[in-house]
């Protein structure tokens, strides 16, 4: 079975043990948390494929990955899944819990890149061109800084991309000149 598959099962049974215990959200937010780990810090999948650690230890590593506040129901799915030998998934596993959980709740997960720090306004611009974009939906912005995009902004929302970034209008001049 391939790692979307089985990923998207076991974040469905996840989703859906969750929302039985009313949980579903402080899940999303430790999934959130685990995701994020993994991009930070790729050397914990590696560290997890380590034969020489105990399910405990992965365990622990895992639990880690999400922070002090832990719910018992991501508890309950970390030992689960260690015992069945899936924590190699557990990244992919996040990522599609997420999905499932915004698709339930409505909700449109966008990033935003610019070359420095923004103020409120600005980000309250970019949300209000998302939620006129896609009307109905709660927005959930992402702010990253990249100081590589010399200026302008990057945003990418449901798998479109709108690049107003000064490294964007120069790769475009660029191509065109080729």
């Amino acid at each position: 079975m391939e790692i979307g598959r089985i990923s998207k099962r076991y974040a469905n049974a996840l989703f859906l043990y969750a929302q039985e215990k009313n949980e579903d959200t402080k899940v999303y937010e430790d999934m959130s948390a685990i995701a994020k780990s993994f991009a930070q810090m790729p050397e914990i999948k590696h560290l997890l494929s380590t034969p020489t650690l105990s399910d405990a230890e992965k365990e622990k590593i895992l639990v880690a990955s999400v922070g002090e506040k832990v719910s018992d129901t991501t508890k309950d799915f970390l030992k689960f899944i260690v015992k069945k030998g899936k924590e190699e998934y557990i990244h992919f596993v996040s990522m599609s819990y997420q999905n499932l959980y915004r698709k339930a709740n409505n909700i449109v997960f966008a990033e935003v890149t610019f070359c420095q720090e923004v103020d409120k306004n600005t980000l309250a611009k970019i949300t209000t061109f998302i939620e006129n974009k896609f009307v109905g939906k709660k927005v959930q912005l992402n702010v990253k800084t990249d100081s590589n995009i010399i200026g302008g902004f990057v945003l990418d929302v449901d798998n479109e991309r709108l690049d107003a970034s000064v490294l964007g209008n120069l790769n475009t001049v660029r191509r065109t000149l080729k």
